[in-house]
């Protein structure tokens, strides 16, 4: 009889330990889904301007490359987190939303020679084309000879 008892104890705790691990497992599979894939608009917007290879930085050397220049304001970036958000597609969605904006323009280099692409949140949200002007250039001043101190 006490066998039998201690035996059935040994199964419930058994049974026990298991429940707790699978509900421990299934709760971190939860926090994972809902939690951890939730980036917040602030989030967004550093991973598109902080990194040292942040993807403006990227697209503004590609134009930089090919004598362009590219302008894309603070309330551009805003509209692209946002729209990122909209999607839900996080952090990885936020190059295929300014590649939207700038592809036409990345096609066409040879007709931007010299002249500035600007985006700004009207352009993300799909209300009108990138703004394309002249670029100021700047004359380059010969640079002051350090005096020789003859010795």
């Amino acid at each position: 009889m006490l066998k039998g008892l201690t035996l059935l104890l040994w199964y419930g705790f058994i049974y026990y330990v298991i429940f707790l691990f699978l509900s421990f497992v299934f709760v971190l599979f939860l926090f994972r889904l809902f939690y951890m894939n939730v980036f917040y608009r602030i989030d967004l917007i550093s991973i598109l301007t902080k990194p040292k290879n942040a993807i403006i930085k990227q697209y503004k050397k590609l134009f930089a490359l090919n004598d362009a220049e590219l302008t894309i304001t603070d309330d551009a970036i805003e509209a692209i987190a946002e729209k990122a958000l909209k999607r839900a597609t996080g952090a990885r969605g936020l190059r295929s939303i300014i590649e939207e904006q700038l592809l036409e323009n990345m096609f066409n280099f040879s007709e931007l020679k010299n002249k500035e692409v600007i985006i700004n949140k009207s352009v993300v949200e799909g209300n009108e084309l990138p703004k394309i002007t002249a670029r100021k250039v700047v004359k380059a001043t010969a640079r002051p000879q350090a005096k020789r101190i003859a010795v």
